[in-house]
């Protein structure tokens, strides 16, 4: 568990931000679920609060969440789809069975269906399958001081830093920025203070692409825009760092050669017997000792030939040992005596001459 979480909780109570107070609360909550055992943390998890339990289930990390979600039935995934975001409730429904997938959706209000139905036709790498469907919306011709007056009225969305303009028919236009919103004059229209340069993301788009669009542009936040140019959703800075997150331990893993484990696939029409598997211990084992006799003959080659070689040398220091002493050119000229001394004189001088 991170040390430092519960100094941030005092933190922001003492400064009111409770918000900021209730995620500090709620990563450190994910964190202690993480580290205890599982037979612990199921009756840890069953003492959450659905709301508690919403913002801890966001952040834990998916082996943890998949094992709670198992748990729980559709009535109390329901209680938590209120509280979910909306990437995160796909995640969730994508993790489950049809027949509890299908109770959970009839289970929902028409609002979270509603939003959930817009998420899980696109596969989740992609960016329509990170995105939110919580954008506001305003329009060109809409004055400042209605969209005020509007926004007082409301609670804006997490990490909400621009409104997004579309005209009558949806299609995306620019952001608004909420800094600009707050200074522009109240009689103006939108369409004065919106910023057109800022561009969309399309559904489509790998998520990857979408980390890098953020890192490089710095964004908080990008329109998330359909084949149309309609606009269906936003994603966040907090989403883009759940998917960097990800490409870094997968990173890592791959570093040390490390992969996640699947079980093999079986071939169609086949099917592995015990018979099959004994075949392939035998071959293995086979294997084995013809490597394990190679590996020996090797090591008694080496042998030998080193033997070899420090006889040869052996003999030849012996044969000159007495001779050094006499000058080189009457060594090779030096007569043979005998049939015996004849060879090995003949021996040493043609030795002598290679040399």
């Amino acid at each position: 568990m991170d040390s430092a979480a519960p100094a941030h909780i005092v933190r922001a109570v003492a400064n009111d931000a409770w918000d900021d107070a209730r995620r500090h609360l709620d990563a450190t909550v994910a964190n202690l679920l993480e580290a205890t055992p599982p037979k612990v943390r199921g009756a840890l998890w069953r003492l959450l609060e659905p709301r508690r339990a919403a913002g801890v289930l966001q952040r834990l990390n998916e082996a943890a969440r998949a094992e709670f979600v198992k748990t729980m039935d559709a009535g109390r995934l329901a209680a938590l789809a209120d509280e979910l975001d909306t990437d995160d409730l796909a995640e969730v429904l994508r993790g489950l069975p049809d027949p509890l997938t299908e109770a959970l959706m009839e289970a929902m209000s028409a609002a979270d269906r509603t939003r959930v139905e817009a998420v899980l036709p696109y596969p989740e790498d992609t960016a329509g399958g990170m995105m939110n469907t919580d954008a506001v919306a305003v329009r060109p011709w809409h004055s400042i001081e209605l969209v005020l007056r509007y926004l007082r009225r409301q609670t804006l969305p997490d990490g909400t830093n621009n409104l997004f303009v579309v005209n009558a028919a949806g299609e995306y236009l620019g952001a608004l920025p909420v800094a600009r919103l707050l200074t522009a004059p109240p009689a103006s229209a939108v369409r004065d203070a919106m910023d057109t340069q800022v561009e969309a993301v399309s559904v489509s788009m790998a998520d990857a692409q979408v980390a890098r669009r953020f890192a490089e542009r710095d964004w908080l936040s990008a329109p998330v825009v359909d084949a149309g140019g309609a606009l269906v959703g936003r994603i966040t800075v907090d989403d883009v760092v759940d998917v960097i997150i990800e490409d870094a331990d997968e990173a890592l893993l791959a570093r040390v050669s490390i992969r996640q484990w699947h079980p093999p696939r079986q071939l169609s029409g086949a099917t592995i017997t015990s018979d099959d598997l004994q075949e392939t211990q035998k071959q293995a084992d086979t294997a084995t000792v013809r490597g394990r006799a190679r590996q020996r003959s090797r090591r008694a080659g080496r042998g030998r030939g080193r033997g070899r070689r420090h006889r040869i040398a052996h003999r030849r220091r012996r044969d000159g040992a007495g001779q050094r002493d006499l000058p080189r050119r009457r060594r090779l000229l030096r007569p043979a005596v005998g049939d015996g001394d004849l060879r090995s004189g003949g021996r040493r001088h043609h030795s002598r001459l290679a040399r």
